[in-house]
């Protein structure tokens, strides 16, 4: 047995190895890359949008830190407002309510100054009709003896 090389055989191997590659490229090849590369497309796009809604939530929450600090600022503002305002109502009311009792007591002062002289007056008055009692009881026991 001897080993000879037959060309027609080489010929028709390297034909169906031939159209062996040119079926499986087109068959097998072409369908599994393109599968590949719709993945990897899709795999991009999926991390752009994820990229991108990374970006998104950071951004809003640098905006939700922002709002908070500016409602800490306006609670504190407000807070500080409305202590100044009841501290003012307070200070107000509190020397309204001053002012009238001083005003009362002035009052009041007055009315029993004016009391007191009508009493002096009145008591003037009959002081001279009890001193004149006085004297005719003195005046009818001095006569009785």
């Amino acid at each position: 047995m001897s080993l000879t090389l037959n060309p027609i055989l080489m010929l028709l191997v390297f034909v169906v190895f031939m159209l062996l590659i040119f079926l499986l490229n087109s068959w097998l090849y072409r369908p599994i890359l393109k599968i590949f590369q719709t993945r990897e497309e899709l795999l991009d796009g999926e991390g752009s949008t994820l990229r991108s809604t990374r970006l998104e939530i950071e951004e809003i929450r640098e905006e939700i830190q922002e709002v908070l600090t500016r409602a800490r600022e306006q609670a504190i503002q407000i807070k500080d407002e409305a202590t100044k305002s009841a501290q003012n109502d307070y200070s107000e009311r509190y020397n309204r309510a001053k002012t009238e009792i001083e005003n009362r007591f002035i009052s009041s002062q007055k009315e029993i100054q004016d009391k007191k002289r009508s009493l002096e007056r009145e008591l003037e008055a009959k002081s001279m009709s009890f001193s004149q009692a006085i004297q005719k009881k003195f005046n009818s026991l001095g006569e009785g003896q």
